[in-house]
């Protein structure tokens, strides 16, 4: 993903494909090995313009030990 934004390109995480695209019939259909699982599908395209950076929070630690 990292590498797609350098080069202008834009990228998604479509986690709720992960299902399908474990199954038998799509990947036959993809051209998927059987025994490969797939986790995290990952499509990429050309954005349709420029977008603002989203607001970040500071990190915070939840639990220390």
């Amino acid at each position: 993903m990292l590498a797609a934004s350098s080069l202008g390109l834009g990228t998604c995480v479509i986690g709720s494909a992960v299902p399908a695209l474990n199954t038998e019939e799509i990947k036959a259909e993809l051209g998927i090995a059987q025994e490969l699982t797939v986790i995290a599908p990952i499509i990429v395209g050309a954005p349709a313009g420029k977008t603002t950076p989203t607001a970040r929070k500071e990190p915070e630690i939840l639990f220390w030990k």
